[in-house]
């Protein structure tokens, strides 16, 4: 495999750093004043948000390896784009509607979408860049911009929040969320991947295997 040029190793930098950013400054946003819309307009009580954490949580537990295949075997391209077109139209979803079974249903499509993102990007990044060593200081950069970007997207969400209402803000933090997957989806490369037909399917089918065997061997604990 060639070793990438300078000006693709630039090039998808920048689409890294930015979509980094994009996706810190609308998440910044969203989950305070998704929060409290939940608190303020639908006045959830304490059981349901907690029900809505732990349904996220455990969508994350089960949704982590298969969608990490799907990264691994097939593109991290792809599963990025996925995961964005999956949170977008879901942060939309949960700012309109108000039955908390919707809520959840929302909620576990966020959790599946995070698992489409997790780790595809920083792999994908470090095929294009071509080595680890390299992409370290991309990853450092993007993190200290991420860290702006968090904060700069709770005032500015929170601004036009406070000047329309939060249902607005939240169906703005939604569009923008989707619009930028249709935007990887046209100019996010990946040209150093190597796909592999079967090895994350039977590393998954191992990985039950194993987890399996130790859930059958470790004692419970005892009771306090």
């Amino acid at each position: 495999m060639p070793d990438p040029s300078e000006d693709s190793k630039a090039r998808a930098t920048r689409i890294y750093i930015s979509t980094g950013v994009a996706r810190r400054l609308t998440l910044g946003g969203f989950w305070p004043l998704l929060f409290l819309r939940f608190v303020s307009d639908l006045e959830l009580e304490p059981i349901q948000l907690v029900l809505l954490g732990t349904a996220m949580e455990l969508t994350i537990l089960a949704a982590e390896i298969p969608t990490g295949v799907v990264a691994d075997v097939y593109s991290r391209k792809w599963s990025t784009v996925i995961s964005f077109l999956m949170i977008g139209p879901a942060i939309v979803f949960t700012a309109i509607v108000e039955p908390f079974a919707a809520i959840v249903v929302a909620q576990i499509v966020v959790g599946i979408g995070f698992t489409f993102e997790s780790g595809a990007e920083t792999a994908w990044i470090t095929d294009e860049i071509g080595s680890a060593a390299e992409t370290e200081p991309v990853l450092l950069r993007r993190a200290r911009l991420q860290l702006i970007a968090g904060v700069l997207g709770v005032a500015v969400f929170g601004a036009l929040g406070a000047l329309t209402t939060l249902t607005t803000s939240l169906v703005v933090a939604g569009v923008l969320y989707t619009a930028w997957g249709v935007y990887l989806a046209v100019v996010m490369p990946e040209t150093a991947f190597v796909r592999s037909d079967q090895a994350g399917w039977a590393e998954f089918t191992q990985t039950l295997k194993a987890g399996a065997r130790e859930c059958r061997h470790i004692p419970w604990l005892p009771p306090s």
